[in-house]
């Protein structure tokens, strides 16, 4: 059930009060370790109410009025803890400031990366969140001022050149991500109890229900069920320079097919290898093309470890990351880096 949007205080005050219980009764023993002793007796996730002193003092340092949401939220608690679940920390209001002056160099980045779009964008706005594991913010943008006083509120995965995803204030970001929290947990409780097979009715999955949710078709009767993914088909413009990269690189191996074609080797799958312009066959895919794939490959190393050692030893350029997304078993993070023919490679880590 989509939460109601708090926007008085009397409504964050039930709204937070009923968040945290919702997050200590599913709570993981990891997730609850990480709360303080006094979080976890009062049963409430947050922390002191920020005074309206202080308020006026933040309103004046940053030159704005916050929008009403916002202020209302710091009334009922001065910053937040595990609101979200690809984010860590909302900031307490002495610690609220503007994108430009906090990570400027981030700016800077995707400036550089022709991105000026991205950045006129973002240069304005209020950065409300500590940077996450995720690599995702929380912004309101005071360009963006509605009838009601409220700005736009981002959620922004930093690091795959994507925009901001915009909520009409910061109390819907909120109420959206205590929906996803609820239906991450949910789906958790579910595998855990072993109903891994039990679907949902016609036509009731959410147009935004996130891929890792979703069981399997929902729509129609199942004829039948896919067990693992075999091999992909790449096709590439070098072969021998896409067996460098992928041997060398990623440490994959090679090896030839019953049909004569080369394919890269891996765990229990394989990639296997077209040339561009040459011969296909009868069933192939329609238009390949060099250059058109996206893989993501989950790696056994935390992928912080890996950027040196892609940099200096395997002489290849970060793109981005870590960003956060969604897997196929959840939350992730990945670098991203080019292979040879410019498809995106992810490298990943689940989130534990």
């Amino acid at each position: 059930m989509s939460q109601s949007v708090p926007v008085t205080l009397l409504e964050w005050q039930q709204f937070l009060r009923g968040y945290s219980d919702d997050y200590l009764r599913m709570a993981t023993d990891e997730e609850a370790a990480r709360l303080d002793d006094v979080q976890r007796e009062n049963r409430w996730l947050g922390y002191e109410p920020a005074s309206e002193e202080a308020l006026r003092g933040a309103e004046k340092r940053l030159d704005v009025r916050l929008p009403p949401s916002y202020r209302n939220f710091l009334l009922a608690s001065n910053g937040w803890r595990d609101i979200d679940p690809e984010l860590s920390e909302l900031f307490r209001i002495d610690e609220i400031g503007w994108f430009a002056e906090k990570d400027p160099e981030l700016l800077t980045a995707w400036t550089e990366a022709g991105l000026e779009g991205l950045v006129e964008q973002v240069k304005p706005c209020l950065m409300v969140s500590d940077w996450s594991d995720c690599a995702v913010y929380w912004l309101l943008d005071p360009t963006t001022i509605g009838p009601n006083g409220e700005w736009t509120a981002y959620e922004w995965a930093t690091g795959d050149g994507s925009y901001p995803s915009p909520y009409p204030s910061f109390g819907a970001l909120v109420a959206s991500a205590r929906d996803a929290f609820n239906r991450w947990k949910t789906h958790d409780v579910i595998h855990e109890q072993g109903y891994q097979d039990t679907e949902p009715a016609p036509h009731t999955r959410p147009d935004d229900a996130p891929l890792h949710q979703v069981t399997a078709a929902d729509t129609w009767p199942r004829l039948m069920r896919i067990d693992r993914l075999d091999h992909l088909v790449l096709t590439v413009a070098d072969q021998d320079a896409t067996i460098d990269f992928y041997t060398r690189v990623l440490g994959m191996g090679v090896a030839t097919s019953d049909n004569g074609r080369t394919a890269l080797t891996f765990g229990h799958s394989k990639i296997d290898l077209r040339v561009a312009g040459e011969d296909t066959e009868v069933f192939s895919a329609v238009h390949p093309a060099p250059g058109t794939a996206e893989l993501c490959f989950v790696v056994d190393t935390p992928v912080l470890l890996l950027i040196d050692e892609l940099r200096e030893q395997a002489g290849m350029d970060i793109e981005a990351g870590p960003v956060g997304h969604t897997g196929a078993l959840g939350p992730i993070y990945s670098l991203h880096l080019r292979d040879p023919d410019k498809n995106l490679i992810k490298l990943s880590n689940y989130l534990d």
